[in-house]
């Protein structure tokens, strides 16, 4: 309990820290937030003192959309071969989206869920003084690396890589990425673990060259950065990386803060088949089959937010094996065609 308080003193410290720097009121943001510090919105209404400094903390940790993207159609160029280290969707076709956030910050934006509980999961790449530093790298496919190159090209190479989670669905993609990026020095935090044996860092798929990132400090020039330690219990850490970027304003956390929008990400309206997941979630029957509209898309999307933020997986029940063909008809919402029951 007494480490569990020093943990949460100290993100409640770094929210304040960003805070006070950065003096903006926050946007809303889709889970894996980053926040740029900008001038209040011209059309933002009026909002009581009541609760004030709580706001401020959070605005570390919003999103501003902003209209510049750049995106390509599902094809070859966004296959991930190696999904199968983590089967959960998107599987093999996973799409980009990249957002340019200010002159200095640029998010990366996939999908990832189970059970059709589809959320973003984003990269952010940095423009620092010497180079380019990518935050919680996504998977490496020709899209996303052209879409990197791009900023490569004008801007300078990767120099750093950081991948500030312990957790599989980050971790198995940090690895494949750095590999592309030879050169580049590539930081961990120092408490992965792997379940149910522990296995050495190379078998989790991590280069030899990952270096354990220091708890506090700067590994690159204008940035700086502390590290939340949090031991839940026993064989199992949970950890994140509040890293700042000084000339952008810009803070980045990973998992400690999640931040929602009324309307669905961009990721998951790209294409039919990721809209499936919002028009599953749609539905008031086991059945129906809902239009393909954005007042379902956000209905779904709510309805996926609050399964993702309030239910644990024991409310779940699905029959993954022969249950579902005794219907003897498809389904298409279904896995594959089969009608979950």
């Amino acid at each position: 309990m007494r480490q569990r308080s020093r943990a949460a003193a100290l993100l409640t410290a770094t929210h304040l820290f960003a805070a006070a720097l950065q003096g903006a009121r926050p946007q809303p943001a889709y889970p894996r937030t980053v926040r740029r510090a900008m001038p209040d919105r011209d059309d933002e209404a009026p909002r009581s003192s009541h609760g004030a400094s709580r706001r401020a903390a959070l605005a570390a940790f919003s999103l501003t959309t902003v209209p510049k993207a750049a995106r390509a159609e599902i094809g070859p160029d966004q296959e991930y071969n190696l999904w199968p280290a983590l089967p959960v969707a998107p599987y093999s076709r996973r799409k980009t989206i990249r957002r340019q956030i200010n002159d200095d910050v640029w998010v990366f934006d996939q999908i990832i869920g189970i059970y059709y509980v589809h959320v973003p999961i984003r990269m952010t790449v940095i423009r620092g003084e010497t180079g380019l530093l990518v935050y919680a790298p996504v998977a490496p496919t020709k899209e996303c690396l052209g879409l990197l190159q791009e900023l490569i090209q004008q801007y300078g190479p990767v120099q750093t890589i950081i991948l500030p989670s312990v957790a599989v669905e980050h971790k198995v993609l940090a690895g494949p990425f750095a590999r592309k990026f030879p050169d580049a020095t590539f930081y961990v935090v120092d408490q992965q673990y792997s379940f149910p044996l522990p296995l050495p860092s190379l078998w989790l798929g991590l280069p030899r060259r990952a270096r354990p990132l220091p708890r506090s400090g700067s590994i690159q020039e204008g940035f700086v950065h502390e590290v939340l330690t949090v031991k839940p219990g026993p064989g199992s850490y949970f950890q994140d990386v509040a890293l700042y970027h000084k000339r952008s304003k810009t803070l980045c956390v990973c998992d400690a803060v999640l931040a929602v929008t009324a309307e669905p990400p961009p990721i998951l309206l790209e294409e039919p088949e990721y809209r499936r997941a919002l028009l599953f979630h749609a539905r008031d029957d086991a059945l129906e089959l809902v239009e393909d509209t954005p007042t379902n898309w956000r209905k779904g999307w709510r309805r996926i937010v609050l399964l993702f933020n309030f239910f644990i997986p024991g409310a779940v029940q699905a029959d993954i094996g022969l249950g579902p063909l005794k219907a003897f008809r498809s389904y298409e919402y279904g896995w594959g065609g089969w009608q979950p029951v």
